[in-house]
């Protein structure tokens, strides 16, 4: 038996059974490892690849929030120089803005048809548009009317109120988190408003009281205007096309109804002089034209607090070029009041603010 056993033990193939036997068991546990090492390397892959989907998400917002800023900037730099073309115009003050709206209404017609734009975008696209119109036609003639009953600065400091039912309406309609940092921008930018502007209480009669309600009033429609067109931009997409059809539609209704309340207030349409119509043909040009083809690309990627904050610039502005331009006398606390406000806008725009936050967090949940 023994001998069998030391036979079968030096058996050739068995040996060779048992050597292969070991060698895929070896085999199969180098396999499993490198599986494993597999495995680790994919999931080490795919959390890299999360990590960068997310990142340049968060880049792509910010990227999309600042050209929203840049924007509205360049619109509210451009339709600063209203209060330039008015004075430069010797014409009535609701004749301006029918003139305005024409000139505009010409040139945003002849643009959108030379690109092949359609007015016509569908009836529920129409009637918003008109109702904008109507809206903002409405804050033009209260604020003029504003302006003959409390003066051109306090009327200017009313309409900017427009960033407070701007605010109202992001917190209570649209649930974004309002940072303490946007508001005590907010703050800054209006109280560098009222030192520049000031208010002269002393005066304030009843008259004066119906001018603050118009001024009020005119700052409540502005800003319903900046939340309608910044639904219907953003319902039909960014495209210039889609923009330049709304803008005709809402210029256009708005020269007629300046046109019917300059005949109902009893006001001339006549040009006197060749200043008065290049100084019409400029305020149609470029506040109502090239300001507001900005600023409708901008008000859909940031948030109506943050527009209405840049928006700010627009009488801020005002009172610089009446300084640069019409040698305004300038006490020390109005221009410490521009530096105010410039830095109350500089500090709720220029860094991400709450709209950024959480659409950045909506967007990355998605992921």
């Amino acid at each position: 038996m023994g001998r069998l056993f030391n036979q079968d033990a030096r058996n050739p193939g068995l040996e060779v059974g048992v050597s292969c036997a070991h060698r895929i068991a070896k085999y199969s546990l180098v396999r499993y490892t490198l599986a494993n090492w597999k495995a680790k390397y994919s999931l080490v892959r795919y959390t890299l690849a999360n990590w960068k989907a997310k990142y340049s998400l968060v880049r792509y917002l910010h990227g999309k929030q600042k050209i929203g800023i840049l924007y509205v900037a360049i619109g509210a730099f451009m339709i600063s120089f209203s209060s330039v073309f008015v004075k430069l115009a010797h014409v009535q003050p609701t004749v301006i803005g029918f003139y305005r709206m024409l000139f505009g209404g010409i040139v945003l017609f002849a643009i959108t048809k030379s690109m092949r734009g359609r007015l016509w975008q569908g009836r529920r696209h129409f009637v918003l548009a008109l109702s904008c119109g109507l809206i903002f036609s409405l804050d033009l003639i209260l604020w003029h009317r504003s302006i003959l009953y409390i003066g051109p600065g306090l009327a200017t400091l009313l309409s900017s109120l427009q960033v407070f039912f701007l605010a109202g309406f992001s917190i209570l309609i649209l649930k974004e988190k309002i940072t303490l940092k946007s508001v005590f921008s907010v703050l800054l930018a209006v109280a560098g408003l009222f030192m520049i502007f000031g208010i002269d209480w002393h005066v304030l009669d009843s008259l004066h009281k119906l001018g603050i309600f118009f001024g009020l009033v005119t700052a409540a429609c502005y800003a319903a205007y900046l939340l309608l067109l910044r639904r219907i931009v953003s319902k039909k997409g960014t495209f210039l096309v889609n923009n330049l059809a709304t803008l005709t539609l809402i210029t256009i209704t708005n020269m007629f109804i300046m046109g019917i309340a300059s005949v109902l207030f009893k006001e001339s349409f006549s040009i006197p002089d060749t200043q008065s119509w290049l100084a019409l043909l400029g305020y149609g040009i470029f506040p109502q034209v090239l300001a507001w083809i900005f600023i409708s690309a901008g008000l859909s990627r940031i948030s109506p607090l943050h527009a209405g904050l840049i928006l700010i610039l627009q009488p801020v502005l005002a009172f610089v070029w009446d300084i640069i331009f019409f040698a305004r006398y300038t006490p020390f606390l109005e221009i410490l009041g521009v530096v105010v406000s410039l830095s109350g806008i500089y500090a709720g725009t220029v860094q991400s603010g709450a709209y950024h936050k959480k659409n950045s967090d909506e967007m990355r949940a998605q992921i």
